[in-house]
């Protein structure tokens, strides 16, 4: 299981995201939603395994909100929000009800407050049959960039032996991606990443020294196949206790790509990891 896991660097859609979904409604470029809930995004009804990826911007008077509907009330939901604001401004998110009141479930709102370059998810069993709305705000801030997910599927419920995917949204040129965790046993993680144009792409993970076990990282293609790059070798490495290892990519496609950090022999062996993305320049060949 993992444990004590937090997003350190500027992060884009931790966002929790999961895999074998369909494909929802989703917004990849930053543009502004409606700032009431007269005006809010119309997200329409969830369909169940589906995501819905939106990029925006709030900042005092300009919130964020999104509509939905739910039909079957034993639907679980969740969400997850990457704060990307460069300003250390928190970004904060709360589900209401039809009435812009906020949702009270198991005794406690349906809120949360996240710090910048953090990631902050909500995860109920059961949301309940009806209209709600998402409310994206930043009192203090101004402009804040944010990737937001959410779908009809419970964060907690195992995926392929791991106990959590994370969406790091769009990577953008230059920024570095960092975050800690522990794995092993069955307990896999998987960080989701989307490049919009031919990049190079540089995954670095460190395993603590006091770990017992190797951690194997990989990168994989959307099938959730180990990438392979143009001269035929694997993006895939294994970390001995107190080693640190780069997978690097000179050449990767858009698309949809995840990081696996697995340990099958350990338990709770604590690694940290940073991803960085630059572009890549084509030049048009000569007449």
């Amino acid at each position: 299981m993992r444990s004590n896991r937090s997003l350190l660097g500027p992060v884009l859609p931790i966002s929790l995201t999961f895999l074998n979904q369909r494909p929802g409604r989703s917004s990849t470029t930053s543009r502004d939603f409606g700032n009431t809930l007269g005006t809010a995004e119309n997200v329409g009804s969830l369909k169940r395994r589906a995501s819905y990826n939106y990029t925006g911007q709030v900042g005092g008077s300009d919130l964020d909100f999104f509509r939905f509907r739910v039909r079957n009330r034993r639907r679980p939901f969740s969400l997850s929000l990457n704060n990307n604001s460069q300003f250390r401004q928190p970004i904060a998110v709360t589900v209401l009800d039809q009435q812009g009141r906020p949702v009270v479930r198991n005794g406690s709102f349906l809120f949360k407050n996240i710090e910048a370059g953090q990631t902050g998810t909500i995860s109920v069993p059961q949301l309940g049959k009806g209209t709600f709305f998402l409310r994206l705000q930043s009192a203090t801030g101004r402009n804040e960039p944010y990737d937001l997910s959410f779908s009809l599927t419970q964060q907690q419920a195992p995926i392929l032996g791991s106990s959590r995917v994370t969406n790091l949204g769009t990577l953008q040129p230059n920024r570095a991606y960092n975050a800690t965790g522990r794995v092993g046993g069955a307990a896999v993680d998987l960080y989701r990443f989307n490049v919009n144009a031919l990049s190079r792409v540089s995954a670095s993970l460190f395993s603590d020294r006091f770990n017992r076990s190797p951690i194997a990282f990989s990168i994989l293609d959307r099938s959730r196949r180990t990438v392979q790059t143009d001269n035929g070798r694997f993006l895939f490495t294994n970390l001995n206790p107190g080693q640190t290892d780069r997978l690097f990519a000179p050449t990767l496609a858009s698309g949809e790509y995840y990081l696996r950090v697995q340990s099958d022999a350990g338990r709770n062996e604590q690694y940290q990891f940073s991803l960085v993305r630059s572009n890549v320049s084509v030049r048009p060949l000569a007449a």
